[in-house]
């Protein structure tokens, strides 16, 4: 994107990190940071990550499990992309309650694809970094699907109607 888009540059000796659409910024002390992180489940680029507690709380989650995946008190840092790209590959449709999956099996996927994803310059799902050939189904309504070809389905999903987020899926790889 354009530099003057940027919201904020943080950055330390090893990296840089550019945020674009960010809602808010606050810089705090260290000793402050529970105030607003305090509340986050597991992040699966921390150090200490604990991937059997992000599992509990995504599989104790009676919502769409979509939903549960964005709570970012259930499991830090997995965005909307990350939610409808993990539920494709793993077969799971959107819909499906957050205690009816394998969440053990999916939280172990999504932290993969996040760690597989940290260092490129874009997110790439499918193995193809090509432009427009690295999404299985998000963004993709009403093309063909990847794997099956029949016609991805969108949507949206949300905790509550302004939180809604669009969902995509293949109506027959995902059930």
């Amino acid at each position: 994107r354009p530099g003057y888009t940027a919201r904020a540059i943080v950055g330390n000796e090893r990296a840089d990190a550019v945020g674009f659409d960010l809602a808010m910024v606050e810089v705090l002390p260290t000793a402050d940071e529970a105030r607003v992180v305090g509340h986050l489940g597991p992040d699966p680029l921390a150090a200490d990550w604990d991937a059997a507690e992000a599992a509990r709380r995504v599989g104790a989650d009676s919502r769409p499990v979509h939903v549960a995946l964005l709570d970012q008190r259930n499991v830090a840092g997995l965005g909307n992309v990350y939610a409808n790209e993990v539920l494709f590959v793993r077969g799971i449709l959107p819909t499906t309650p957050g205690t009816d999956v394998d969440a053990p099996a999916l939280i172990d996927t999504a932290a993969r694809m996040i760690r597989t994803n940290r260092d490129r310059s874009r997110r790439v799902f499918t193995g193809d970094a090509r432009p427009g050939r690295g999404m299985w189904v998000y963004g993709r309504e009403a093309k063909p699907c990847r794997r099956c070809g029949t016609l991805v389905r969108g949507g949206a999903l949300g905790a509550r109607p302004t939180a809604e987020r669009n969902v995509f899926w293949c109506p027959v790889c995902q059930r």
